[in-house]
């Protein structure tokens, strides 16, 4: 890379850092804001089985709005240029985390959810950095690395994301804490990035000149995706991948309540030593495994040891076997969604890299769309459904995968 490319990278990076960030936070907010009464967030007389049904309708339409929103970034990234798009989707999570605060300050479910409506409608941040990826990496070696390097980015900032949401958010650690400040804190670095952007960021795709707007483009992507033969099963794979992924961590929570009867602040510290094995899987299992093995085959050796891992944290008796069973799978699931994403992008042309991408945040908004109704229903019957579940899913993926004939690479 020149100089302006490295620039660029850095600055996408960041960029994936604070959206992690933002999106990490609620997996610790969330759960005791509707669950604990003393939030006031819901009226007192609710019950158990209503406040979760609450809750998961606060989980489930981020990724509804997402669904709609990406694609429609992912468009326009590519006729108006990824630097113009970054500015919109960083504006509008601002907007949507400052409500955030203020929704739970004003204790209005109502405010909260539109909250997380507006900022999953400007969510498109990831399909815009990952295109902007692939514009800089001409490569599949390099391209692989870079989406390694991503994924890297991507677990370091989940660390932060559950500090700041365990702690900034307990006035028992300050009286200035409360649930509101770690939105805050998210808008002022998503501020931030909108100016790393202005100053470091080079554009990385030549412009268009028509562009039209197309708000069902979601439900058509979906058709589409599943249209285009040389990508399709690549789309499917993510789908799987998100599905199984998203089911094991956003119920991680929930089963070391259920299961294991774990206190919040212990729940905290592993989703911190999570982050740490994602990101070893980004920065040590895929840079080594890259030397001897293209990103297909890095896929069908790293997904076979999810699926069994995540199989095995269902069958686990202890915590400190589930635990520790999950973080290797964390380790090998971000080692294979990098090379996932890289199968999609090496096999689509360049010049729509960030209509892909849309459409690849759309399956995953879509499987995330799905995480927390399946979830609902697997905990309802029994908690270990969750993990099990999760395999399933993963499996499907490798399935898929396995009945490809292997596209030729560039």
């Amino acid at each position: 890379m020149n100089t302006a490319d490295k620039k660029s990278f850095i600055s996408v990076l960041f960029i994936i850092a604070i959206d992690n960030f933002g999106f990490g936070l609620v997996f610790i907010l969330f759960a005791p804001l509707m669950l604990n009464m003393h939030y006031g967030m819901l009226p007192s007389i609710s019950d158990a089985g209503t406040r979760n049904l609450f809750l998961g309708l606060l989980f489930a339409v981020y990724p509804l709005a997402q669904f709609f929103g990406a694609p429609l970034f992912g468009d326009f990234a590519d006729h108006f240029g990824r630097k113009k798009a970054l500015y919109y989707t960083l504006l509008g999570s601002v907007i949507g985390f400052l409500l955030s605060g203020f929704s739970i300050l004003a204790t209005s479910y109502t405010l909260l959810l539109i909250s997380r409506l507006i900022t999953g409608f400007f969510a498109g941040n990831l399909s815009i950095c990952m295109a902007s990826i692939a514009d800089l990496s001409p490569t599949e070696k390099l391209r692989a690395r870079n989406f390694g390097i991503m994924t890297v980015v991507w677990g370091a900032s989940w660390p932060f994301a559950m500090l700041a949401g365990g702690y900034l958010s307990d006035p028992r650690v300050n009286p200035l804490f409360n649930p509101a400040l770690p939105f805050w804190c998210a808008a002022i670095l998503t501020a931030l990035g909108i100016l790393v952007v202005a100053r470091l960021f080079v554009e990385t795709h030549e412009k268009k000149e028509k562009v039209y707007f197309d708000f069902m483009k979601g439900l058509h992507n979906v058709k589409q995706a599943l249209l285009i033969s040389k990508v399709r099963p690549y789309f499917v794979l993510i789908f799987f991948w998100t599905l199984g992924w998203g089911l094991g961590i956003q119920w991680f929570g929930s089963f070391s309540i259920l299961e294991f009867k774990i206190p919040q602040t212990i729940i905290s510290i592993y989703l911190v030593i999570q982050g740490a094995f994602w990101t070893l899987g980004g920065s040590l299992i895929n840079p080594l495994m890259l030397r001897r093995f293209n990103s297909r085959q890095n896929v069908l050796i790293g997904l076979p040891l999810v699926i069994v891992l995540l199989i095995a944290c269902g069958f686990a008796t202890t915590y400190l076997w589930f635990v520790w069973i999950y973080m290797f799978a964390a380790a090998f699931a971000s080692f294979t969604f990098a090379n996932s994403n890289n199968l999609l992008s090496i096999n689509a042309p360049a010049k729509i890299q960030g209509s892909i991408m849309g459409l690849s945040q759309s399956m995953m908004s879509l499987a995330w769309l799905v995480v927390p109704l399946a979830g609902g229903v697997m905990g309802a019957i029994d908690p270990h459904l969750y993990y099990f579940g999760a395999g399933f899913f993963m499996a499907c993926g490798l399935l898929v995968l396995l009945l490809t004939r292997r596209a030729a690479t560039s």
